[in-house]
């Protein structure tokens, strides 16, 4: 529901701000507002380059956590 599939996140903001920064937390938010911007235009969305570099935050941290796990998922010593 949170997603930001049926809605921008504009128009969540201006019905609750408190849950639409919640929902920021979703790396799918960034997904939708991202080809939003890139489909019609920037205005009434997320900035493009707030999205990009949430969304390479995400996969970044991601990594981050699950490559030392995969090596010691991996090693057998």
């Amino acid at each position: 529901m949170f997603g930001a599939y049926f809605y921008s996140w504009q128009a969540l903001y201006d019905m609750n701000p408190a849950i639409s920064y919640a929902t920021l937390i979703n790396p799918m938010v960034y997904a939708m507002e991202g080809i939003r911007v890139a489909t019609f235009g920037q205005e009434g969305y997320l900035p493009y380059w707030v999205c990009l570099v949430a969304l390479w935050g995400f996969i970044l941290l991601c990594a981050l956590l699950a490559i030392p796990r995969l090596k010691k998922r991996l090693d057998c010593v």
